[in-house]
């Protein structure tokens, strides 16, 4: 099943859905305890996604939202402990192009001068910062957009730029940038309430840094201020947001527009994009009553370990790893390997298609394979847990450490002492 479609003629009106990855729409009905759900990722039953939650008392307003019932209202505190941010499962940049765009409003009373960071994801190391972020500063007229992104060498770049604005009205951002195969410099487009009002190379950007991000996993990804290690935030926004959103595609600015210019009262549709028929999209997995499948009721964490299921290199240690239990699949697993390991994919001893994964013993410092789970969490109603494997030789039939989870702040890396 590939990306769903526009809104049709007929239906309400709502932002384009075809490569969205991720949609904060911040309803009543979105919330479950400090859980939010990301509306652009449903299992196989229509249910979404729950990757988000709320900090520090974060809440959903029901007074005056931009679309819906309700949008995220944040509040700046004294202490970092207790600033209100919205924190995102970890983020894997792909070689696609991006649009990051969300609605955003003041909170009355104003306070002149309030800024900060409206979205950041990074790799949550304050010496070696892999961050790409939005940091807005705002008067009583004017809003200041400013983008920026570094990596590991601290290597950086960014633009900013300064429009009028009514701070007591709902007014949309848009940032997107664009990967360029050939190793040249992205172009970034900022737009404000649907207008293009910047579009250049970034400042300071270089072959090292061309403006686009890094591949590697971002385990912290929030909304409303920035975290190094998920337990303190600083540059909080003090603001309302609604309807937050991720395209792994560069919109086009008609395509920017439409979402501005969206009305979700109205019942009858309008003429969508210029092509009528987008790409076909992958095929998804097999629904219930077909033969020799995984039953998808109550699924959570579908690991198939197929080539196609690594979101990088499987030689380097953090790439991320499929969860087929959604369609599309998430990201929420990472490679665990030592420097001087045997490529994880076996192709030779595969299950089922065309890979398994090929764990290895720590018979040497750097020498191992294994697979880290984030978020993961167990609830009341109890959970099963199934593996096919299969020892490599009669020399390894020793006890497998299939599965382990602990709530350790500081978990020890345990190996098999086998190789599977």
């Amino acid at each position: 099943t590939g990306y769903i479609g526009d809104c049709g003629f007929g239906s309400y009106q709502g932002p384009l859905v075809r490569y969205l990855s991720r949609r904060y729409s911040f309803n009543v009905a979105d919330l479950s305890g400090v859980y939010l759900a990301n509306r652009a990722q449903y299992d196989l039953y229509g249910n979404p996604a729950y990757d988000a939650s709320m900090v520090s008392g974060a809440i959903i307003n029901t007074v005056n939202p931009k679309y819906g019932t309700a949008a995220l209202r944040l509040t700046t505190q004294l202490t970092s402990s207790a600033y209100q941010v919205v924190n995102l499962s970890p983020f894997t940049p792909k070689q696609n192009g991006y649009t990051i765009s969300f609605w955003i409003k003041s909170l009355t009373p104003y306070i002149a001068g309030n800024s900060g960071i409206a979205f950041s994801w990074s790799n949550g190391f304050s010496s070696t910062f892999d961050e790409t972020s939005m940091y807005l500063t705002r008067t009583n007229s004017t809003i200041n957009i400013q983008c920026n992104m570094s990596d590991t060498s601290l290597n950086s770049c960014s633009l900013n730029v300064s429009s009028s604005y009514k701070y007591y009205s709902w007014n949309q951002i848009a940032w997107t940038f664009n990967y360029d195969p050939s190793g040249g410099y992205s172009v970034w487009k900022i737009y404000f309430n649907g207008a293009l009002v910047l579009s250049s190379v970034p400042t300071g950007a270089s072959v090292a840094m061309p403006g686009y991000p890094t591949s590697a996993t971002k385990p912290y990804f929030t909304i409303g201020g920035r975290t190094f290690n998920g337990l303190t935030y600083s540059k909080p926004l003090g603001a309302m947001i609604d309807e937050f959103l991720i395209y792994e595609t560069v919109l086009s600015a008609s395509e920017i527009n439409y979402n501005y210019l969206i009305d979700e009262n109205l019942s009858v549709g309008v003429t969508g994009p210029t092509n009528d028929n987008g790409y076909t999209g992958t095929t998804g997995p097999v629904g219930v009553g077909f033969y020799n499948q995984v039953p998808p009721d109550g699924l959570s964490r579908f690991y198939t370990y197929n080539s196609s299921d690594y979101a990088g290199s499987p030689l380097i240690n953090g790439t991320a790893i499929a969860n087929n239990a959604f369609s599309p699949p998430i990201y929420d697993a990472s490679l665990n390997r030592g420097a001087i390991a045997s490529s994880p994919v076996s192709v030779s001893m595969a299950r089922f298609v065309d890979a398994a994964f090929y764990s290895i013993m720590d018979v040497s410092a750097n020498n191992w394979n294994g697979v880290s789970l984030s978020n993961f969490s167990i609830d009341t109603s109890g959970f099963t847990v199934g593996s096919w494997f299969r020892p490599y030789s009669a020399a390894t039939l020793y006890p497998i450490n299939i599965f382990y989870a602990s709530n350790s702040a500081t978990l020890a890396s345990y190996s098999t002492t086998s190789t599977t």
